[in-house]
Parts: structure tokens; sequence; C-alpha cells
């Protein structure tokens, strides 16, 4: 279940019924991370979210058991569909446009896509990451960030060497 409401009600929910919650909701997390993850502190609850940050990779458990407090760690491909997008107009020399509506076609972008191509699904994920990594909040609106929507395929050097 994607969103804040009533993701986050239903989780905290299940949590005072001592369920155990796995979710891959990294908004929720991004902006509820802490009260939820207090809350499975006080019931005594594990909450599972490797899939929140980077799908199949499991970064959530390097983070946690690899780089902490070492201050090192390269973390990339935080959001695909924006990858995808970028990969083709480079590759293909297509407009954004028209490559954003190869990926919706193709699965590869929602409906709705301004998550992805604004920047704020990535956000999201760094936000969990460096919470974790360094132990400490890391507020959504304190990461910048800069969607691909606005980027022009300079063609003329496309693919000069």
């Amino acid at each position: 279940m994607g969103g804040y409401e009533p993701a986050r009600t239903f989780i905290l929910d299940a949590m005072r019924q001592k369920k155990h919650v796995v979710t891959a909701n990294k908004a929720l997390l991004a902006i509820h991370g802490d009260e939820i993850f207090q809350n499975a502190l006080r019931q005594g609850v594990n909450i599972g979210f490797e899939a929140s940050v980077g799908g199949t990779i499991p970064i959530i458990k390097t983070v946690r058991e690899s780089l902490i407090g070492t201050g090192s760690g390269d973390f990339c491909h935080f959001e695909r569909t924006s990858n995808l997008i970028l990969s083709k107009m480079t590759d293909e020399g297509k407009p954004f446009d028209v490559v954003l509506k190869e990926a919706q076609s193709l699965g590869f972008a929602e409906a709705d896509p301004t998550y992805d191509v604004e920047g704020i699904d990535a956000a999201h994920k760094l936000a969990i990451l460096l919470s974790l990594a360094y132990g400490k909040k890391v507020r959504l609106e304190d990461i910048y960030r800069e969607g691909i929507s606005k980027l022009a395929l300079k063609t003329s050097n496309l693919h000069e060497n």
C-alpha cells in the first residue's frame, strides 16, 4: 500500500496487535519512519522494509550491518525509471516525453510519474538510507532534489567521439 494514509494507521494498528510488518512504502518511511520504528520497538515487533529502497538490491541490510560508523559507501541506482529514461534519451536520441510514454507503456513508469521523474522517489530512498547510515533522522525537506522532466537532449554532440 502506497501513500501516507491509511498505510500509517494500518501499520500502527497491526503493531498494536503484536503483528510484525513488512512494507515497501518508501514515502511513508521517509516521512513517518521515526514514529513507526519507535512503535515497533515499544510493541516488540519487527518491521521489514528492505524492498523500500533498492528493490531487489539488499542495500538496507548492507547499510545496517556493514556501513554503520564507517562514513563510507556509494549509493546509486536510486530510481530505475529516471535511469531508464535518461539512458534512452542519450543512447537513442529520443526526447523526454517520448521516452516517458514508452516507459509507461512498458510498465516501468506510473500513470502519474511525478515521484519518479521529479526526484521525489529517490529522495524518499535517500532519506531512509541516510537515517540508517548515520543514526539520525534525515528530513525529506532537507534533501536537495531536482527532477529530469525539464531536461532537453543536446543532440549535436550525441554520438561524436
